[in-house]
């Protein structure tokens, strides 16, 4: 005669699958920041502009406010500085 026993957690507990579940959730987002610190700064030539309108295409005035400081180099229009000021 074979006896088998099954333990079931008392009620109200977190059972195995649910540290499965959190333990996978942790891996992918472990994952997922690992991944992203090896991405890198957009470059000054993110921000060109390309002078052959499509056609049929309208302009638009877009207005941008921040707090950075306005940078020196050419191509480059804001620091990752702090400005005194709203620019």
């Amino acid at each position: 005669m074979t006896i088998s026993r099954s333990y079931a957690p008392p009620a109200g507990t977190p059972g195995p699958a649910l540290g499965r579940t959190l333990g996978r959730a942790l891996a992918v987002t472990l994952l997922a920041v690992l991944i992203a610190e090896c991405s890198t700064r957009p470059g000054p030539g993110s921000f060109q502009t390309s002078h052959a309108p499509e056609q049929g295409a309208t302009n638009h005035t877009i207005l941008i406010a921040t707090t950075r400081e306005r940078a020196t180099k050419p191509a480059t229009y804001f620091t990752g500085e702090r400005a005194g000021h709203t620019d």
